[in-house]
């Protein structure tokens, strides 16, 4: 019978933070679709990814839970995303199962019952039960500075509608991009019709400036949002960017009017004509300050 196995990705668990080291693994355990493991003197926690897109690479994410050495950023928690794990003595735990909200080992010390009450370990561990509703009360609990780490946290479980729902506090290119690569192409078209004006400054620059000519953040999404079939949107993007009177974005807004006539000949005609317009009223005002200042 043909093997039905799938390498769903693979991950370096290491020892302490100072050496780096591989260490064998002595106990491998799955609870609840989360996979734990432990070391001589350390257990881990993994998440996996989604797995109900089998055409992608299951994304993993993975903490270390409890340790016999102290972190080289000592015990003070840096930020939410990053979770310190707890130093206790371990020797050779084995994983054993969940206990009053953490994780029961035994050593050759004895039993410890190791806390699973960070936020993010919580929210991961809480998410791959199927206990979404329980970890939104942890998501919502999160302060605003942390979002956008949470948010590629939760994209990767495979909960990115959480993500662009829940969490009001993401930067607009990280909830940009979460639209674009997850197709939430509705909310894009959302935000641009409601915000387009405001948010053109700010996506004008992004690439433009990369190697090798990258396209301006404003011309992506275009693109995008024709590709999508959402031609309205895409000229709303434009007449926005010929009422900016920004240089960069009417080359920019020029050359999606190009793209658009394709679609809509006449509809495209039209925009050329208003950005051709907006570039002559821009190129007059210049040339009157100009002669102003001469």
């Amino acid at each position: 019978e043909e093997s039905k196995f799938m390498l769903l990705g693979s991950i370096r668990v290491v020892g302490s933070e100072s050496s780096g080291a591989e260490l064998p693994l002595i106990s491998l355990k799955f609870i609840h679709g989360v996979l734990y493991c432990s070391t001589l003197s350390s257990v881990h926690v993994i998440f996996l990814g989604n797995l109900e897109e089998y055409d992608t690479v299951c994304e993993l994410d993975s903490y270390t839970i409890a340790t016999n050495d102290v972190p080289l950023y000592g015990t003070n928690n840096p930020d939410l995303s990053s979770p310190v794990p707890v130093i206790t003595a371990l020797t050779k735990p084995h994983i054993l199962a969940y206990h009053s909200g953490g994780l029961l080992v035994s050593t050759l010390c004895g039993l410890r019952l190791l806390p699973l009450s960070h936020p993010m370990i919580r929210i991961g561990t809480l998410l791959a039960a199927n206990l979404t509703d329980r970890a939104r009360k942890w998501i919502l609990a999160i302060p605003k500075s942390e979002h956008d780490n949470l948010a590629n946290f939760l994209s990767r479980r495979g909960f990115v509608d959480l993500a662009i729902n829940d969490l009001n506090g993401l930067s607009l290119e990280t909830y940009i991009d979460l639209c674009m690569r997850y197709e939430h192409t509705d909310e894009l078209e959302h935000l641009i019709d409601t915000c387009g004006s405001d948010i053109l400054n700010d996506i004008c620059d992004w690439g433009r400036w990369e190697a090798f000519g990258g396209y301006s953040g404003y011309f992506a999404i275009g693109m995008y949002l024709l590709g999508k079939d959402k031609i309205g949107c895409a000229r709303t993007l434009v007449i926005k960017a010929t009422e900016s009177g920004i240089n960069e974005l009417l080359a920019d807004a020029m050359k999606l009017a190009t793209f658009i006539s394709v679609v809509d000949q006449a509809g495209g005609n039209a925009l050329l004509q208003k950005v051709t317009h907006a570039m002559d009223f821009n190129a007059n005002v210049q040339l009157a300050l100009a002669n102003i200042v001469n």
